[in-house]
């Protein structure tokens, strides 16, 4: 998805972008109005830091001061305009972990009851071959039905099993 939303549409706009470490990514889907100043924000904070700009400090560490700065962040907003559109946004924040040797992804997503971002810790791990996938926005179960559709195409009905229950509950 490279659209953003405000009071106009504007197509071919980024909203994944690399950290300064190169070695892990962050994204948005939802309001641009608040994501996106939200997500550059991060990462300009993230750039500050030595031990996370040297990578010293792996993506699962980084990964809990990710989602504090972004509650620090929502925290700070005033005026909120409208507390129900602060659920529509979500973020997708991963890396490589040079401690467990592998990818890492993370979705945060807007707890209404708490009040604060959440990570789900749910990653959908399809088998050694497709890897690791999440997907967040307005077209996600679609995109999902999609993919499922694609997979059962190209590889058969073994691929629709608990393995690939990638639909999201919420």
């Amino acid at each position: 998805d490279s659209r953003i939303c405000g009071e106009h549409r504007w197509d071919e706009c980024p909203k994944i972008f690399p950290l300064q470490r190169s070695d892990c990514d962050i994204s948005f889907a939802g309001d641009t109005g608040y994501a996106y100043p939200m997500m550059m924000q991060t990462y300009f904070a993230l750039g500050e830091l030595s031990r996370i700009k040297t990578r010293a400090m792996d993506i699962v560490d980084l990964n809990g001061y990710v989602l504090k700065h972004i509650n620090h962040l929502s925290s700070m907003v005033k005026d909120k305009a409208d507390e129900e559109a602060l659920s529509d946004n979500q973020f997708l924040f991963g890396g490589f972990s040079w401690v467990e040797k592998n990818f890492k992804l993370w979705r945060y997503y807007y707890n209404k009851t708490e009040k604060v971002f959440q990570k789900d810790g749910k990653i959908h791990n399809f088998d050694k071959r497709f890897g690791n996938i999440q997907v967040i926005g307005d077209q996600a179960n679609a995109f999902k039905l999609e993919l499922r559709k694609l997979l059962r195409e190209k590889y058969g009905e073994k691929y629709l099993t608990e393995k690939l229950d990638i639909l999201s509950k919420d």
